[in-house]
């Protein structure tokens, strides 16, 4: 690779030069990318991406990083250079294009293997993934990568211990299910942005929830998003929200069987209103119905639950099921009627 002739000499110029060819290199193909890891070239782009005495080599330099680990056999070497350590430094970077490669690069670690996603804990990357997740309240792609980082993560049995105890990370989860409505400037997101951000958001607490439910179930904040209209309940549209909306109901089941989260439940004075709306789908009427006989089958929830209607709210739901669904429907409303009387 002739363009490493100029890295070592003394002029910025000719070194900038340099790490703008191998910039180019790295998109030409999977070919030229193990050139460059075969010819020394990821060190030295991890030399020149941790320096930041010139911002414009620095960006140049992430940008080629980001892309050669697209290839994975590149990536055990470069974990194995300290490159990790590297990628979570620069993702306090003020300069919001080199985070965001950074956060690339560590999106192509993490989806790899598990080895790579504790390298990334291993370097206070979930310090890291919260700081830069403050800074990008108006950037949707950087958001994105950034759910699907922590979704990975999440798919590491290892690492879940270390996700489940950090608070600030579980509640910016909470934050990508709202869909970024608790910032103004997400009002520019597209509609497509904010679903993948949700999704990639519920994929990751429904892989946390099976290692350790009682620490999701402690975001009560989440209830309220997933019921919000702009939620991945009420607003559906495509294959994406499909399987963000089946995530979201089985996590609507979690809290409604622990007597804890059955509480978040009932704080929602339009709690059944919600449900019907819901309901309308024919899709998911069974399991509107069975979250609302756990409900039901807890003794301490049921005044609260006939204060809001539920005798209405079952002989609705009785009257809107579908055919498909109706036999099964209607067995789940009896014995809700059952337990009323008891």
């Amino acid at each position: 690779m002739s363009c490493f002739t100029a890295l070592p000499v003394s002029t910025a110029k000719a070194r900038r030069y340099a790490v703008f060819e191998l910039n180019n290199v790295s998109l030409l193909g999977d070919k030229s990318k193990q050139e460059i890891a075969d010819s020394g070239g990821v060190q030295v782009l991890i030399q020149l991406a941790a320096g930041a005495d010139d911002e414009v080599m620095q960006e140049l330099a992430i940008e080629a990083l980001s892309s050669v680990l697209t290839l994975s056999t590149i990536q055990l070497d470069f974990v194995s250079q300290g490159g990790v350590a590297t990628l979570c430094a620069l993702l306090c970077s003020t300069n919001g294009n080199v985070a965001y490669q950074a956060l690339c690069g560590l999106a192509c670690l993490a989806d790899h293997c598990s080895s790579n996603r504790l390298a990334i804990l291993s370097e206070r990357g979930l310090d890291d993934l919260v700081q830069v997740f403050d800074k990008a309240s108006s950037s949707e792609k950087l958001r994105a990568v950034w759910s699907r980082v922590v979704c990975s993560l999440a798919g590491c049995p290892e690492a879940c211990p270390a996700i489940l105890g950090h608070a600030p990370l579980l509640d910016r989860l909470v934050e990508c299910v709202a869909g970024g409505t608790s910032s103004p400037s997400s009002s520019s997101f597209s509609d497509n942005g904010l679903r993948q951000l949700q999704l990639y958001a519920l994929r990751a607490l429904d892989r946390l929830t099976k290692r350790d439910k009682q620490a999701v179930l402690q975001r009560g904040r989440l209830v309220t998003v997933l019921l919000t209209d702009e939620g991945p309940l009420l607003a559906l549209s495509g294959l994406v929200e499909e399987e963000s909306q089946t995530i979201a109901l089985n996590l609507l089941c979690l809290f409604a069987q622990d007597s804890e989260g059955s509480a978040h439940l009932l704080l929602h004075s339009d709690l059944l209103e919600r449900l019907l709306s819901l309901a309308e789908s024919p899709s998911v009427q069974l399991q509107v119905a069975k979250m609302v006989l756990l409900l039901m089958a807890q003794e301490r929830n049921r005044p609260r639950l006939i204060s809001l209607g539920i005798r209405d709210f079952l002989m609705e739901l009785k009257r809107n099921c579908s055919q498909h669904t109706c036999a099964d429907v209607h067995l789940v409303a009896e014995s809700c009627l059952r337990l009323l009387k008891h």
